[in-house]
């Protein structure tokens, strides 16, 4: 069994403070004076599927997910592993997209709002590991 860090970052919204943007009415994403989003684009296009999301990743390390999802499509989750948790954040789009990438890992896959599912794949360049990722909410 091989064991490792594996470090997850959702690309998107990534929790990073930065300028406010306080216009109710505008569509488009704060960005701080580095580039880094602190917000994921205004809606409520995923409020059916709010909620405490659950779910597992495998491959060469796995383990449980836990986190919630709200109104807007911005995720909090983390990825538990024998060697500790990794909490990442970030934005499950509209459109169902749902890509990551930071410190050469790579994180792909959607999110159904039909269904408030989503799967994917990860990749961890560095270590040369990768597996699959699966979340759903709670009750849906």
């Amino acid at each position: 069994m091989r064991y490792g860090w594996l470090i997850l970052g959702f690309l998107g919204c990534n929790g990073e403070k930065g300028d406010e943007d306080t216009d109710p009415g505008d569509t488009d994403v704060a960005t701080d004076t580095d580039g880094g989003v602190n917000s994921c684009p205004p809606g409520d296009f995923a409020a059916a599927c709010a909620g405490t999301l659950e779910g597992t990743f495998e491959g060469d390390l796995s383990g449980p997910i836990s986190g919630f999802l709200d109104g807007n499509g911005f995720a909090a989750i983390t990825f538990e592993t024998s060697q500790g948790n990794v909490a990442s954040s970030g934005c499950a789009l509209e459109d169902g997209t749902f890509n990551a990438g930071e410190q050469g890992i790579e994180v792909t896959g959607t999110y159904d709002y039909a269904t408030c599912t989503g799967l994917g794949t990860w990749l961890d360049n560095i270590m040369e590991i990768d597996g699959t990722w699966q979340i759903s909410t709670v009750g849906m």
